[in-house]
């Protein structure tokens, strides 16, 4: 719900029905059009908004987003990337934590299709790190099988912002998981399958700057 007063800026407001409580959420100036989704995240069992910035209404992979969590701490918001280009609908509905919204996407030759989204309130800030694997199962078909395992690290669910590139394998059997690009810090990923654990190791360098004089 958005209350505008006079000579104010409209505000942003959350409010129950039922109880009549109310909750005015933090001022964040977007674009001339912007869509909000509220969805319930049952593990940590919390409400969280979804602010999406649209320009001529839409969410461009390359705008920041925002999420704003409701509890007892101080009310901030965070910002996260969609990971492909669309155009929201309203429709929506929130099912075990997970936000489902209509929305129309176009691909690369410009074709528009409808699609549903869906958006996971335990997973924002970054994506949920997924290895898929093709093993040969037979050489002389060929036949291939398709295995999906979805990477976590004491039991959290790991979140990465890029993806990763399959950099070898240790004498334990460990497939060893990197990034393309190097950051600091920068981040290493150890996965089992055998045992399906995963071990997340973090390397900080220092950059050695050389200076010749001629």
């Amino acid at each position: 719900m958005r209350i505008p007063k006079e000579d104010e800026d409209e505000k942003r407001v959350l409010c129950d029905p039922l109880t009549g409580q109310y909750v005015i959420l933090p001022e964040l100036r977007g674009h001339s059009y912007s869509y909000s989704y509220l969805g319930f995240d049952p593990v940590d069992k919390e409400f969280k908004v979804l602010f999406m910035n649209t320009s001529d209404f839409m969410a461009y992979n390359y705008t920041d987003h925002h999420i704003l969590t409701l509890g007892a701490g101080e009310l901030k918001w965070r910002k996260i990337q969609c990971p492909f280009t669309h155009e929201p609908f309203w429709e929506r509905i929130c099912i075990n934590g997970v936000l489902y919204y209509s929305a129309q996407h176009s691909d690369s030759d410009g074709k528009r299709s409808y699609v549903v989204v869906c958006f996971n309130h335990a997973y924002d800030g970054g994506f949920p790190l997924e290895l898929r694997m093709w093993v040969l199962e037979d050489v002389h078909k060929p036949e291939w099988s398709k295995y999906v395992y979805t990477l976590r690290d004491d039991n959290k669910v790991v979140k990465v912002n890029s993806n990763l590139s399959v950099s070898g394998m240790t004498a334990t059997g460990d497939i060893v998981l990197s990034f393309k690009y190097a950051s600091n810090p920068y981040y290493v990923f150890y996965f089992n399958l055998e045992r399906n654990t995963l071990q997340v190791q973090s390397v900080e360098s220092k950059v050695l700057k050389l200076i010749v004089i001629a």
